[in-house]
């Protein structure tokens, strides 16, 4: 099986949240999915950065940093635990490369994304 760059980052820390809803035959009832960390996600979301061009990619990553809750804290706390991991070290040398100047790729790309802002 071929897995894309960054992906195993994924399940590393995965959060469980639970999903309710109703069945088709009408029987409510709940699942739980591990889903990755908002930290191990963005890590991903820099090796897609590196690997396709998309806005969509860029776009999600200043999205999630806007709206974290903490300032970013959090996943600051996440990567620094984990600065020896090849996977995030790439993930940040991909960040300084995509986002060095105002010029670059990833700085331009959100402006790019069709999705209407809030």
């Amino acid at each position: 099986m071929q897995q894309a760059d960054g992906c195993g980052t994924a399940f590393r820390a995965p959060q469980v949240i639970t999903v309710e809803g109703r069945m088709v035959n009408g029987a409510l009832n709940s699942v739980e999915l591990r889903v990755a960390s908002l930290a191990d996600f963005l890590v991903m979301k820099c090796f897609a950065l590196r690997g396709r061009d998309k806005p969509k990619d860029a776009y999600d990553l200043c999205y999630c940093l806007d709206q974290v809750a903490d300032g970013g804290a959090e996943i600051a706390a996440v990567w620094k635990s984990r600065a020896q991991d090849k996977d995030l070290v790439s993930a940040v040398e991909i960040l300084w490369t995509k986002f060095r100047s105002r010029e670059d790729f990833g700085r331009k790309r959100p402006a790019d994304d069709p999705r209407p802002s809030s």
